[in-house]
């Protein structure tokens, strides 16, 4: 639908309809990947929680 050269919609509904992948407003594992992206060079500057990167609306959410 954005003109994405890598997946097109069937490949999107079939990584949305995955079973495996959680979807909730509730943000999970971001350190994780933020901490993998300052690693790899992807990202300069770490945060240094979750909370750092989502808006003051989710922070009283058991994220990570």
């Amino acid at each position: 639908m954005t003109n994405e050269k890598r997946s097109g919609p069937d490949e999107m509904a079939k990584m949305i309809s995955n079973p495996d992948n959680v979807w909730q407003t509730t943000p999970l594992n971001a350190m994780r990947y933020v901490e993998f992206m300052n690693k790899v060079g992807t990202m300069k500057k770490q945060p240094g929680d979750w909370k750092d990167m989502f808006m003051p609306e989710v922070h009283e959410l058991k994220g990570s």
